[in-house]
């Protein structure tokens, strides 16, 4: 689902890749558990507050290579998810944002997008996780 918040024609950029499952890096796997070490340590009520995906970045993209690929990662390795991204974005005389929501699988990791467009004006996209609901185990 996608809401255009903004009051000028949105320059929706979702990369064919979207959404796509990516296997588990080593790295991943490494972030996976330390975020399990201090997930454990906060309390009850600090646990009901934070969500399990995280949005990482990595690789280069778009114009000259000046933007980066944003990933979606449950560190969570026994829930499943439904996440909603905010994307924001501004190119050169606009702005905006909208919302979309993601499934995530436990321990899954998917592709947002690249920060940057490749086209001239550059438009420029940041993301952030503004709502999580816990589905359940996954098995």
């Amino acid at each position: 689902m996608v809401k255009n918040k903004s009051k000028t024609e949105t320059p929706y950029f979702k990369t064919p890749d979207f959404g796509k499952t990516m296997p588990l890096r080593k790295k991943d796997k490494e972030v996976i558990s330390l975020f399990q070490e201090e997930y454990e340590k906060l309390s009850d009520n600090k646990k009901k507050v934070t969500f399990r995906n995280i949005i990482q970045s990595d690789r280069s993209c778009g114009f000259a290579g000046s933007g980066r690929i944003d990933n979606i990662l449950n560190t969570d390795p026994k829930h499943r998810y439904r996440v909603t991204v905010r994307t924001t974005w501004r190119n050169y005389l606009h702005s905006g944002q909208y919302d979309e929501v993601i499934k995530m699988e436990a321990g899954e990791r998917k592709i947002l997008g690249c920060t940057c467009t490749g086209m001239i004006p550059t438009t420029n996209y940041s993301r952030q996780i503004v709502g999580e609901s816990d589905l359940g185990p996954c098995c």
